[in-house]
């Protein structure tokens, strides 16, 4: 368990302390799963937690999209027509990276187990981009 120990004593003093709650309540549920199953069940409850209840939102410029809005910015962008997936950098990606110290493919892997349990949607590829005008 040396990464969930370098979440809770080092990382822990720099963020909120909603993530230490996280990492107490997931780990104490789910003692005998491994280590990267726990990160990842840690992660899906703060995308839910944090990002649970977008606002869709689709417009006639940009008609194969769906854009899932927080605060009026724009979190996530769907394909509707290739089931791809893309996930702000800056606001969740980086986050997931730096603070549950995951990598690219566990990010997606995590990211489209999540959003196809929550939002009920067929992702078949998830990416990250950087914040353009859409």
């Amino acid at each position: 368990m040396k990464l969930i120990n370098i979440i809770k004593e080092e990382v822990m003093g720099d963020i909120s302390n909603n993530i230490r709650e996280y990492v107490n309540e997931v780990s104490s549920l789910l003692e005998n799963k491994s280590e990267g199953e726990l990160i990842k069940n840690i992660a899906k409850k703060w995308l839910t937690d944090n990002y649970g209840n977008l606002e869709k939102y689709e417009t006639d410029r940009h008609p194969n999209y769906t854009l899932y809005m927080k605060d009026g910015k724009d979190i996530f962008r769907y394909n509707r027509k290739t089931g791809g997936f893309l996930i702000d950098y800056e606001e969740i990606w980086s986050f997931l990276q730096s603070i549950f110290l995951m990598g690219h493919r566990e990010i997606e892997e995590v990211m489209k187990e999540w959003v196809e349990e929550h939002y009920k949607l067929r992702v078949k590829k998830t990416q990250r981009y950087t914040k353009i005008i859409f």
